[in-house]
C-alpha cells in the first residue's frame, strides 16, 4: 500500500480478557498526538472485521502487541504473523500482572514498553516517540522507493540515510538509546549499500557511544575500533582523533588510567598536527581529569589551568566553564568548599550566558551536593530541585536519573525511607528505559542497603547481589566496592560459600525473568 494511503501510526492488538485497561492506553496514546486503530473505536457494525482488519493493517506503520494476564491470544498470534509478513514494526506493550514469561520468543527479541508498574509512566512517552519515528522512516523509505522505481533494496539514495541519520542524532540528544541505535542501524545499512564510507564511519562512532553510555564498554570499543578502521581507510584524521578520544574515555570510565593517558596522548598529537586548538584544550582536560581520578590534585589543577589558557584564548566560553566545574570539583574533593562553591558559581554564570542549559543544571547538583555534605538538607533539596526541573525541561533523563538518587539520599538521611524508596524506584525506571546499566547497578544496591537497614536482611542481601553482578557484567570499577559490600553482608549472615551461590543463581533467573523488579517488591511489599 502506498505512504499515501496510510491512516494510522500504529494498529492495536490485544485479548478481549485485558479491553478496559487496553482501551485506557488507547486514551492515552491517542492523547499524546498518535494516531492508532482500535477496533472498538473503528469497526462499523454489520462490517465483515476480518476484512476490515487486513484493511487497518495495510492502513498502519506498526503494530502494538498488548501481553496481558494470559500472555496474547490466538487472535493477537495471527495479528503479529500479519505484521511480521508485511515488515512492519512490532512493539510488545507489557501490561500490570502480564504472563511475560508465556510470551512468544520471538517478542522477547524487541525492545519492549513496560507498564506493569504504572500505566502513567514516562514509557508511554518513550513509545509516541518510537511509532512516530518508525512512521517518518517508512515516510522517507516509501519516498525513495518510489522515486527509484519501487527497488528500494537496490537503490537507496544519500538523502535517505541522512534524514534516517540525523532522526538517530535527535533520539541520542534525547537520551533515547534504543530509538537512536534502531535510527543508526537503518542508516547503516543504507551507507554500506551506497558505498558512503565516511557515513558508515560516523554511523559506528555514534552506535560505539550509546554503549558506552550504557556501560557496555567491551561492545562500544569493538565499534570505535570498527569506526577507526574506515577512518584510516580514507584518512579522515579529525574523526581518528576523536576515536582515539573516546577509546580513552572508555578506559578512563573503567578506571584504565594508562591505557586512558596513552590514548588521549594518541588524540592530542593528531591534534596538534591539524591545528584543533579546541580539541586539543579538550584533551588536555581529560588527562587532567585523570590525575584528578587518581588524587594527584597538584598535577590536575596544573593541566586544567592549561586547557582554561587555550579555551580563553580561542574565546570558547562553553569550555571554559567546563574547566572551571572541574578547579571546582578539585576544591570539593580536597573539602575546600568555599572556593569549590565560588568556582561552581562562575562556572554556572558563563554556562547561564551561553544558553548551556545541561551544564547550568550540572552546576546546581553540585552546589546541591556541596550542601548535602555539609548537612544542610533543605538548600540541598532547592538546589536538586532547580537541576531537576532544568533536566526535564531539556529531555535529560540520565541527569534526571541522577538527581531522583540524590534527592533520595537527602531522604535517606532524614529517615524517610518511604519518600526515598519511591525515587529510587522512579529512578530505576528511567535508568532501566535508556539502558544505564551502572545507575542501574548503583540503584539496586541502594535498594539492598534500604532493606538491609529495614530489618530485611537476606531480601536485601539479594539486591546487593543484583547490584554488584551488574557491576562486574560491564566491567566497571564499582563492581570491587560492591563485591565487598556484598560479602560483608553475607559474612554478617553467616552465608557459607554454597548458600552464596545459590542466592546468585536465584538473583540472576529472578534479573532475567522481570529485570529484578520481583526482588524489589520482595523488600518493598
Amino acid at each position: 500500500m502506498s505512504n499515501k494511503e496510510k491512516r494510522y501510526d500504529a494498529f492495536l492488538s490485544y485479548s478481549f480478557s485485558d479491553a478496559e485497561t487496553v482501551e485506557l492506553i488507547a486514551q492515552k496514546i491517542s492523547d499524546l498526538g498518535a494516531s492508532i486503530w482500535f477496533d472498538r473505536w473503528s469497526l462499523a457494525i454489520g462490517h465483515n472485521w476480518k476484512l476490515d482488519l487486513e484493511s487497518a493493517l495495510d492502513k498502519s506503520y506498526s503494530v502494538l502487541i498488548i501481553v496481558g494476564k494470559n500472555a496474547i491470544s490466538k487472535q493477537q498470534e495471527y495479528e503479529l504473523s500479519e505484521g511480521l509478513g508485511r515488515k512492519m514494526m512490532i512493539v510488545p506493550i507489557l501490561l500490570p500482572g502480564c504472563n511475560w514469561e508465556d510470551a512468544p520468543s520471538i517478542l522477547k527479541d524487541l525492545d519492549f514498553i513496560d507498564l506493569r508498574h504504572s500505566l502513567d509512566c514516562i514509557e508511554l512517552g518513550r513509545l509516541i516517540s518510537k511509532i512516530k519515528q518508525n512512521r517518518d522512516v517508512s515516510k522517507f523509505e516509501n519516498g525513495y522507493s518510489r522515486s527509484c522505481g519501487g527497488i528500494l533494496a537496490e537503490v537507496i539514495t544519500a538523502e535517505a540515510a541522512s534524514q534516517i541519520y540525523n532522526l538517530g542524532k535527535i533520539s541520542l540528544d534525547r537520551s533515547d538509546y534504543e530509538g537512536a541505535r534502531e535510527m543508526f542501524m537503518k542508516a547503516l545499512k543504507m551507507m554500506q549499500h551506497g558505498g558512503d564510507k565516511a557515513g558508515e564511519a560516523a554511523v559506528w562512532h555514534h552506535l560505539a557511544t550509546i554503549d558506552m553510555e550504557q556501560g557496555n564498554y567491551d561492545s562500544a570499543k569493538n565499534k570505535f575500533v570498527q569506526s577507526m578502521s574506515i577512518k584510516l581507510q580514507i584518512g579522515d584524521r579529525p574523526s581518528e582523533a576523536a576515536t582515539w578520544y573516546a577509546l580513552a574515555t572508555i578506559d578512563l570510565r573503567k578506571g584504565n588510567y594508562e591505557s586512558a593517558h596513552a590514548n588521549f596522548e594518541k588524540a592530542m598529537t593528531i591534534l596538534q598536527q591539524i591545528g584543533d586548538r579546541a580539541g586539543e584544550a579538550s584533551t588536555l582536560h581529560n588527562l587532567a581529569s585523570i590525575d584528578l581520578n587518581q588524587g594527584d590534585y597538584v598535577a590536575a589543577r596544573e593541566k586544567f589551568e592549561k586547557a582554561m589558557e587555550v579555551r580563553q584564548q580561542i574565546g570558547d566560553r562553553a569550555g571554559e566553564a567546563s574547566t572551571w566545574h572541574q578547579l571546582a570539583s578539585i576544591d570539593l574533593n580536597q573539602g575546600n568548599y568555599q572556593a569549590a562553591r565560588k568556582n561552581f558559581e562562575k562556572a554556572m554564570k558563563i554556562m547561564q550566558q551561553v544558553g548551556d542549559r545541561s551544564g547550568e543544571a550540572s552546576a546546581w547538583h553540585n552546589l546541591a551536593s556541596i550542601d548535602l555534605i555539609q548537612g544542610n538538607y533543605q538548600v540541598a533539596r532547592e538546589n536538586f530541585e532547580k537541576a531537576m526541573e532544568i533536566r526535564q525541561q531539556i529531555g535529560d533523563r540520565a541527569g534526571k536519573a541522577s538527581t531522583l538518587h540524590n534527592l533520595a539520599s537527602i531522604d535517606l538521611n532524614q529517615g524517610d525511607y518511604i519518600a526515598a524508596r519511591e525515587k529510587f524506584e522512579k529512578a530505576m525506571e528511567i535508568v532501566q528505559q535508556i539502558g544505564d546499566r551502572a545507575g542501574e547497578a548503583a540503584t539496586f544496591n541502594q535498594f539492598g542497603f534500604i532493606a538491609w537497614h529495614h530489618g530485611k536482611k537476606e531480601e536485601g542481601l539479594r539486591l546487593i547481589a543484583l547490584g554488584y553482578q551488574i557491576f562486574a557484567s560491564i566491567g566497571n570499577s564499582d563492581a570491587d566496592v560492591a563485591l565487598m559490600n556484598l560479602c560483608a553482608a553475607a559474612s554478617l549472615m553467616s552465608f557459607t560459600q554454597e548458600q552464596l551461590d545459590a542466592l546468585h543463581k536465584e538473583v540472576t533467573q529472578s534479573y532475567a525473568r522481570d529485570r529484578g523488579w520481583s526482588l524489589i517488591r520482595a523488600a518493598f511489599p
